[in-house]
C-alpha cells in the first residue's frame, strides 16, 4: 500500500507541474503579439515599421486568415518596435515572420544598418522571404489579397512555391545577406506590384483586394537597389539560373495554332576559360496541359511526338531573346547575378585582376538549345 501511496504521489505531482507549465505557457502567448510579416519604409524619423500581426488573445481568429497591420516611425527598426509593442500593449513574436518587405524609396538608399539587423536578429528565421516593392511596403501589407487574406503569407507563399513552376526566382534573408558580401556585392530581390481587384472582402469591406505581380526582379549592390529587370530580363535571368524551372512559351504550330510549351526541365552548363563565359543551355519542352495554361486540341492526348519543329525553333528564338537581354543588362548596370566573378576566382585566386574585372569585360558565349521533353 505505501507503494502505491508512493506511486500516487508522484504522479500528482507530475500532473499538477504539467497542468501549470502548460497554463504558464498559455498565458505567456496571449501577451504577444505574433508577427506575420514586416514592411520598412523611409519616414522623416529614420522608418516606418509595418507588422502585420495575428492576436492569439482573439479566440475567433485564425492564424494566416485574419491580421491587422500597426505602423511605428522610429531611429531605427529596434525602436520602431519597441512603439508597436507600446501600441499594441504585447510583445512582438518574429518566430513566426515569414516576410520581410522593403519599400521602394527605402531600398534605393544604403539600408545596411537594418539589413544587418535583421540578419543578426536571433528573432528572424533565416529562411524568411525578402523581398522589395513598387511603392511603399505599408501600403502593401495594407492590401487585401483576392484569394488569401493574410497579405504576407500569400507573398511568401507564392515566392517560395513559383520558382519550379514560373521560373521566378525568390530569395531569403540568408542568401540576400549573403550576397551583399561576397565577391561583387550582388544580389536581388522580388520586386512585388500589385494590382486592385473587383473581388471584396466580406470580412473586410473597406479593405482594397488586389492582385500581386511578381514578374519583376531588383538587382541590389551593398544593399541598394541599382536598378529593376523588365520581364524579359528577369525571365532571361530565370533561364540562365540553374535551380529555377517552369519558363512558358506561347508559340504558332505548323498549321497556325497558338499553342503552350511548358518547360519543367533543363540543364544549365557554366564554365570560366580566361576571361570569358560559356554557357551551354538545353531546355526540354512539353505541352502544357488544361490544368494548368490551358492548352488542348491535339496537345491533349499524348503521342509519340507532339512538338514540330517551327515551334521547337520559336521557343529557341524567345529563350535566347531573354538571355541575351538580361546579359546585356549585366554589361549596362555592371552586376553580376550568376556569379562569373566567383567562378574567376576559383580559377585564378582572389587577386586584383578578379577583384576589379568589369562585367563589359566578360566575354560571354551563350548556345542554347530545345528539344521535346
Amino acid at each position: 500500500m505505501n507503494n502505491l501511496k508512493r506511486v500516487g504521489i508522484l504522479l500528482a505531482v507530475a500532473a499538477l507541474t504539467i497542468i501549470v507549465s502548460v497554463s504558464y505557457k498559455g498565458n505567456d502567448v496571449l501577451k504577444r503579439a505574433i508577427v506575420l510579416g514586416v514592411g520598412v519604409d523611409v519616414s522623416e524619423e529614420g522608418v516606418c515599421v509595418t507588422a502585420e500581426v495575428v492576436n492569439p488573445g482573439n479566440g475567433g481568429e485564425q492564424v494566416g486568415t485574419f491580421s491587422k497591420t500597426v505602423s511605428a516611425k522610429g531611429k531605427t527598426v529596434a525602436e520602431a518596435f519597441q512603439i508597436i509593442s507600446e501600441k499594441t500593449g504585447k510583445e512582438t513574436s518574429l518566430g513566426q515572420c515569414v516576410l520581410l518587405v522593403y519599400g521602394e524609396e527605402f531600398a534605393k538608399q544604403n539600408f545596411t544598418s537594418t539589413a544587418e539587423y535583421f540578419a543578426r536578429s536571433n528573432s528572424f528565421k533565416e529562411s524568411s522571404i525578402v523581398c522589395c516593392c513598387k511603392g511603399k511596403a505599408k501600403d502593401l501589407l495594407n492590401c487585401g489579397d483576392a484569394l488569401l487574406q493574410s497579405v504576407s503569407i500569400s507573398v511568401a507563399e507564392k515566392l517560395k512555391g513559383q520558382s519550379k513552376e514560373v521560373a521566378v526566382p525568390a530569395c531569403d534573408l540568408l542568401t540576400f545577406a549573403r550576397s551583399q558580401t561576397e565577391l561583387y556585392k550582388t544580389g536581388f530581390l522580388n520586386y512585388v506590384s500589385y494590382q486592385t481587384s473587383s473581388n471584396e472582402s466580406t470580412e473586410n469591406p473597406n479593405q482594397k483586394q488586389v492582385y500581386f505581380d511578381y514578374s519583376q526582379i531588383a538587382v541590389f549592390r551593398q544593399n541598394h537597389m541599382t536598378c529593376v529587370l523588365s520581364k524579359e530580363e528577369a525571365l532571361g535571368f530565370a533561364l540562365l539560373l540553374k535551380r529555377t524551372a517552369g519558363n512558358v512559351f506561347s508559340v504558332t504550330d505548323d498549321e497556325g495554332n497558338v499553342i503552350t510549351l511548358r518547360s519543367n526541365t533543363k540543364n544549365v552548363d557554366v564554365s570560366a576559360h580566361g576571361n570569358s563565359i560559356e554557357i551551354d543551355v538545353k531546355i526540354f519542352v512539353t505541352p502544357a496541359r488544361t490544368d494548368s495554361f490551358g492548352a488542348g486540341g491535339k496537345y491533349a492526348a499524348k503521342s509519340a511526338k507532339q512538338v514540330d519543329e517551327i515551334s521547337l525553333a520559336q521557343v529557341k528564338q524567345q529563350a535566347t531573346s531573354w538571355a541575351k537581354a538580361f546579359l546585356e543588362k549585366q554589361v549596362t548596370e555592371d552586376f553580376d547575378l550568376l556569379y562569373f566573378h566567383e567562378m574567376f576566382r576559383r580559377a585564378k585566386g582572389d587577386v586584383p585582376e578578379v577583384r576589379n574585372l568589369q562585367m563589359k569585360d566578360v566575354v560571354v558565349r551563350l548556345t542554347l538549345s530545345v528539344e521535346e521533353n
